[in-house]
């Protein structure tokens, strides 16, 4: 899956679409986030990976809503990716 792939995956959910595009600019800026992110589309949702990609986004959307209320920083996807709700990636 390509860059452009992941991003227009990004894209097609497209809830708001400030937060996903900071999302896209996070996985074009962050080197090996892409392939990482590959990674986990291929152990959870090899057949469809627009609900993965989706829980994914919408995991961070969540995390980072309750954590910017607590007067936290933002989780990164990477951080999402290995803070141990994706099982195999943490194993």
């Amino acid at each position: 899956m390509s860059l452009y792939q992941v991003q227009k995956l990004i894209y097609q959910l497209n809830r708001d679409p400030r937060t996903r595009q900071r999302y896209a600019d996070e996985i074009k800026n962050t080197p090996g986030l892409r392939d990482r992110i590959k990674g986990m589309l291929a152990l959870e949702g090899e057949r469809d990976p627009v609900p993965v990609i989706e829980s994914l986004l919408n995991r961070a959307d969540y995390v980072n809503s309750a954590r910017e209320r607590q007067g936290k920083p933002p989780l990164t996807l990477d951080q999402m990716l290995h803070g141990g709700f994706y099982g195999p990636i943490n194993r």
